[in-house]
């Protein structure tokens, strides 16, 4: 039986979960930088420690009213491959292991809640069932 370790995060109280096994860090949000041909649904750019790092706006690629990126957020850092691609959440909750008998009852509730993933750089959501069918 396999065991999956989610961080529980909540976007305009939207519940969302990011395998602990992709992020690098959680910091809490600072200023980012603006750039030329910024593509729709990026905030900006952040250095961490000498890596430029884009950052995400959840809000963007969920429907949900856009706003401004508050003192009190915090930025998911995940890795994607080589690259580090951030996520901007509204709080983090806590990190919760999950048997797949759990997953899979929490796929069948009508308030679910979605698995964040980032692949070339690209966020997306999954269901949780397309996770226990990996």
């Amino acid at each position: 039986m396999s065991a999956y370790e989610l961080l529980m995060t909540r976007l305009d109280e939207k519940p969302l979960a990011v395998q602990v096994s992709t992020i690098l860090e959680v910091i809490n949000a600072v200023e980012t930088t603006g750039f030329i041909d910024k593509p729709a649904g990026v905030i900006g750019l952040i250095n961490l420690r000498g890596d430029i790092v884009p950052v995400h706006d959840l809000r963007y690629y969920t429907g949900v009213s856009s706003r401004e990126l508050l003192a009190s957020d915090q930025i998911v850092v995940i890795a994607d491959g080589d690259a580090k691609v951030g996520v901007a959440v509204d709080r983090i909750e806590t990190v919760q292991t999950f048997q797949e008998e759990q997953l899979f009852a929490q796929s069948l509730s009508p308030h679910a809640f979605k698995i964040l993933t980032v692949k070339n750089r690209e966020v997306a959501f999954q269901e949780i069932r397309t996770i226990l069918e990996t």
